[in-house]
């Protein structure tokens, strides 16, 4: 190998573009080269913790036997994994109810199970961890309507004007209808295009929010024309966890808002014991998916960003 570099070198050294071929190769060489060959054979048969596989440590139905929890992670530690990631769902099928509904995700018996799985798993010398909610995305019961997943929606209407007018915004509807929780972030009104190309209406377009009282009346001195007035909400989507474990519910947060994220995680935390984070049990959380649906994604944050 090294006799091919030294002539490869030596046939192109005198060119241009073979020198630049040779500072390539070179520089290629030295990112491919290990900056330690010697493989130790003990520490791949034989690895630390941190390199050795995880199990996604499916609660079904959050149901626990606990005599089986113990035998999974002595099973876990037997065969030489690194632990685990408790993760609380419903069954997708389960047609003959084969699988008995467990606690509330998070409730008391729930935590129960939970600390003996962390409990366990320490004395096993194994990494347990645990999703952040019942299935995904992450959410809870402990998520209201300002915390929760939004998206932008907009109405329209077409008016015709010279003067003083008062024009009473139309509420969104979503794709299963009426929007229950929504808030206006700004009316425009821009003159009537039937083919919709708006180039040029952009420079005559008008924001209406210093006309706009109670987030639903506009009261404008309207130019002459035919206009359409285009107003856009902040709208709850109300989406709820995907398959939570049969007593287990919330809504999804708003995944786009800091304020949303810290406020979940806040919640979640604090309704574990605290010998499970002061003894740091825990080893680390997980967010199983980010799957919400089809929709623009929206947070009032953005408005600040």
């Amino acid at each position: 190998f090294k006799s091919l570099t030294l002539n490869l070198i030596t046939k192109m050294k005198n060119s241009k573009s073979g020198l630049l071929f040779v500072c390539i190769y070179l520089l290629f060489l030295t990112a491919c080269s290990p900056t330690d060959s010697t493989l130790i054979i003990s520490e791949f048969k034989n690895p630390s913790t941190e390199y050795r596989p995880l199990a996604l440590w499916s609660w079904m139905n959050g149901y626990v036997d606990t005599a089986k929890l113990v035998y999974e992670l002595e099973e876990m530690k037997a065969k030489g994994m690194r632990g685990a990631i408790i993760w609380d769902l419903g069954a997708i099928s389960d047609p003959e109810n084969m699988i008995p509904a467990g606690p509330p995700f998070l409730g008391p018996k729930s935590l129960e199970y939970i600390s003996l799985a962390m409990k366990k798993g320490d004395e096993l010398g194994l990494d347990i961890g645990m999703a952040v909610s019942s299935s995904w995305n992450a959410g809870g019961e402990w998520i209201d309507p300002e915390d929760a997943s939004k998206q932008v929606l907009l109405t329209s209407q077409v008016i015709k004007g010279s003067g003083k007018i008062e024009v009473q915004i139309t509420a969104p509807e979503g794709r299963r209808g009426p929007i229950e929780h929504y808030s206006l972030i700004s009316s425009v009104a821009m003159p009537y295009s039937e083919s919709k190309l708006m180039d040029e209406a952009i420079e005559r377009a008008v924001i209406l929010d210093m006309f706009t009282t109670n987030n639903d009346l506009i009261k404008w001195d309207c130019p002459e024309g035919e206009w359409e007035i285009f107003s856009f909400f902040s709208c709850n989507t109300m989406q709820p966890l995907v398959i939570p474990s049969p007593n287990s519910k919330g809504l999804l947060i708003d995944h786009l808002s800091h304020a949303a994220t810290k406020n979940h995680f806040d919640s979640l935390l604090s309704r574990l014991p605290n010998f499970l984070l002061e003894e740091k049990l825990i080893k680390f959380m997980e967010i199983d998916s980010y799957e919400v649906n089809p929709m623009k994604d929206w947070s009032p944050e953005l408005v600040s960003e």
